[in-house]
């Protein structure tokens, strides 16, 4: 090989690369390290929609679970909450029981809220929070 010249390895990486880049582009497929083809593809508004999940006590007392102060596995528990219509009623189940036993100070949760909040980046004011689902916790957990 002369100095200058790219090799046969070189070149048959740089080509399944490329290959396997359009592949998981045109298939939809979302694999790392070939997940930017959707990066900006959503359009973008001056509204945000974001889900609060709370717990409630034995004596009623509701407070909003810090999934910040949880381990990593509670993390994505906004896109869970968007999607609890979608499950069945034990799998919601199962969920708002795992969201109630996650609460630090081990209070009796009786019972678990979600709301979806929507809200204006120019007003903050501007600002609605609707219950869309509840989930009785059997016993406290």
């Amino acid at each position: 090989m002369k100095h200058g010249e790219v090799g046969v390895g070189a070149r048959a990486f740089v080509w399944t690369f490329l290959a396997v880049f359009v592949v998981c582009g045109v298939a939809g497929l979302d694999l790392w390290p070939f997940t930017g083809w959707h990066l900006f593809s959503h359009v973008r508004t001056d509204r945000i929609t974001a889900w609060e999940i709370t717990t409630v006590d034995t004596g009623g007392e509701e407070r909003p679970v810090a999934f910040a102060d949880l381990p990593a596995g509670y993390r994505t528990s906004s896109h869970v909450a968007a999607g609890l219509a979608g499950l069945t009623e034990a799998e919601r189940g199962d969920v708002c029981r795992a969201w109630a036993s996650a609460d630090p100070e081990r209070r009796q949760v009786v019972e678990v809220r979600v709301y979806r909040i929507e809200e204006s980046l120019g007003d903050p004011a501007d600002r609605t929070r609707e219950l869309r689902h509840t989930c009785a916790v059997a016993g406290g957990s």
